[in-house]
């Protein structure tokens, strides 16, 4: 009988502004989103990409579930 063990999975989301070079204006957010295993205990890069939205400087945004 195998027993299936739970891994509590982080996903992180580090968020840092696009700047254009020749008008020096945001043109949206640069997103690398990294996923983080209790089980393999690495980080993995799965994303990256480019946001059009209002967020804070260097945002990271946080998801935590449970995979079985």
């Amino acid at each position: 009988m195998f027993k299936e063990q739970c891994c509590r999975v982080k996903l992180i989301l580090m968020c840092y502004p696009t700047t254009s070079l020749t008008t020096m204006t945001r043109d949206g957010y640069t997103c690398v989103r990294v996923d983080v295993s209790s089980c393999t205990f690495m980080m993995e890069v799965i994303s990256i990409l480019s946001w059009k939205w209002e967020l804070p400087w260097n945002s990271i945004y946080l998801e935590e579930m449970e995979k079985c």
